[in-house]
């Protein structure tokens, strides 16, 4: 007979097993964050992380990472949208108002800008939203 553990431990293997496989086969979300929240989500912790990591660690890394995509935006009409909305959470009003142009332009550009930013940021996830 089996026992109340082994059973469940059974059932738990089975369900993990058909759960990836209905991830890789695009039939499931997996409920996480695109690259485009993610994009989002970092730039906004950005100068906490910038400010906290250590010379050798992951963080040290993914800063890197981080700023050599900004840079390369550096010279964009439009790059202040960033550390104006993220690193100092001005408002789209005050930032279209800093530009001279309407909250509309301010969205459309920074929607254009993080979708530059995820593809240097995370590839990966970029590659995987595309195909899945």
């Amino acid at each position: 007979m089996i026992e109340s553990n082994d059973l469940k431990s059974i059932v738990e293997e089975v369900v993990d097993t058909a759960i990836i496989k209905l991830k890789l086969a695009g039939l499931m979300k997996d409920g996480g964050a695109g690259a485009y929240e993610k994009t989002e989500q970092i730039l906004r912790s950005y100068p906490q992380l910038k400010k906290s990591y250590s010379e050798d660690g992951t963080a040290k890394k993914f800063v890197d990472i981080v700023d050599n995509a900004l840079k390369e935006l550096w010279d964009d009409l439009y790059y202040d949208i960033i550390p104006m909305m993220y690193f100092e959470g001005q408002s789209r009003e005050a930032i279209a108002e800093y530009f001279d142009t309407s909250t509309t332009t301010i969205s459309r550009n920074k929607r254009r800008l993080l979708e530059k930013l995820k593809v240097m940021i995370f590839a990966d996830d970029v590659i995987h939203e595309l195909f899945l």
